[in-house]
């Protein structure tokens, strides 16, 4: 459905309100539509006494290549490049990372950048028979489902199930998570591997660190899928 690449920047690097244009004109070639809107996030911190969530609003500039199925999102001390459905493969997604953080870093002319994130996300939709539950068609066709005891009803209606994976010695973590869709048969699966803590690098050292990220993710993607999923998917 969408594969996204964020990359969230620390408060320490220099941002202005000239990063903006002066990142279009070194990525219009490519993605030559310029559109600002209002984005919406949910911050959510936590103590032993209290959970307090804020709602900031902050406005963003989106750079639309040809048909709009990929996009950069530009906000403050943050730089995201988006593919919507369907998926082009990773030899074409890679280079516009590449190309969308290497202007960013000649912009801020920076060396080393401090990231308080690096993200790389693939939210899968699976199309799959409907003739059985939704506890049974996960069974069959995915690796990574709820377990039920027997004492539990049967009926299952839907389900969200996740595992937090551990990688690089602990700095990295891998959100792996299946849900099922109220209303059909399809199931998603979400594969969210990101920085455990901030961290500083290059830009170069940063797309190394995105490449080990795909293999990562490539391989738990590979790990999800059984063999009765296999033979639905259409040769590519």
């Amino acid at each position: 459905m969408e594969a996204v690449c964020e990359f969230r920047l620390g408060r320490a690097v220099r941002w202005d309100l000239t990063v903006p244009g002066l990142l279009y004109e070194r990525l219009k070639g490519e993605f030559p539509e310029r559109e600002q809107r209002l984005i919406q996030e949910v911050e959510v911190a936590s103590s032993p006494q209290v959970l307090q969530q804020t709602i900031r609003v902050h406005e963003a500039v989106l750079f639309f290549g040809p048909g709009r199925r990929m996009f950069v999102q530009l906000g403050p001390h943050l730089l995201a490049i988006h593919v919507l459905q369907p998926y082009p493969t990773w030899v074409d997604f890679r280079p516009r990372i590449q190309g969308a953080l290497l202007g960013l870093a000649e912009v801020l002319q920076g060396g080393k950048l401090q990231f308080e994130r690096i993200g790389l996300r693939y939210v899968n939709r699976i199309e799959v028979p409907s003739s059985e539950g939704v506890l049974s068609r996960a069974r069959h066709y995915l690796r990574l489902y709820p377990f039920l005891d027997r004492d539990f009803p049967q009926s299952v209606h839907g389900f969200d199930v996740s595992c937090l994976f551990s990688y690089a010695g602990g700095g990295d973590l891998c959100r792996l998570r299946l849900m099922s869709e109220p209303d059909g048969p399809a199931l998603q699966l979400d594969i969210d591997y990101f920085l455990a803590a901030p961290r500083d690098f290059s830009a170069s050292e940063a797309l190394e660190w995105v490449d080990d990220a795909h293999d990562r993710v490539e391989e738990l993607f590979e790990a999800s899928l059984t063999d009765e999923l296999r033979v639905l998917f259409e040769p590519t």
